[in-house]
């Protein structure tokens, strides 16, 4: 069966996105967690801040971000939140899925549990 392009012009997108949360000199400048979450503060190329929260809950899937590009298309994941993910374990190939989320509740706990207790370095 052959994919529309529209299909898969957005499959790409996703694709641009982990690949710019490699690239691009983003870094996570602080770490917090909630009852339900992992919080990230995650500084983009422009030096503006943004907040990343990762919910424990796989029923809150997926994460946000406070960036223009989130707001506008929140069923991708943006640069900054492919960058948190990576953070906590998440393969590089699976931030590129067009529409990837965690297996099941189990491994979402896992990489929550990864997640760095020390931040300013990028993976």
């Amino acid at each position: 069966m052959k994919m529309h392009s529209a299909s898969l012009k957005m499959e790409r997108w996703q694709t641009v996105r982990a690949q710019r949360s490699k690239e691009h000199d983003i870094h996570c400048t602080r770490l917090h967690y909630t009852d339900t979450s992992a919080v990230f503060t995650v500084v983009g190329t422009q030096g503006d801040a943004y907040v990343v929260e990762v919910a424990e809950d796989l029923d809150l899937w997926p994460p946000t971000c406070t960036c223009e590009d989130n707001c506008w298309r929140p069923d991708f994941l943006c640069k900054h939140i492919c960058y948190c993910l990576r953070l906590m374990g998440v393969e590089e190939s699976a931030l590129g899925e067009f529409f990837w989320k965690p297996t099941d509740q189990e491994t979402l706990l896992d990489y929550m549990c990864n997640a760095p207790s020390v931040v300013g370095d990028r993976p």
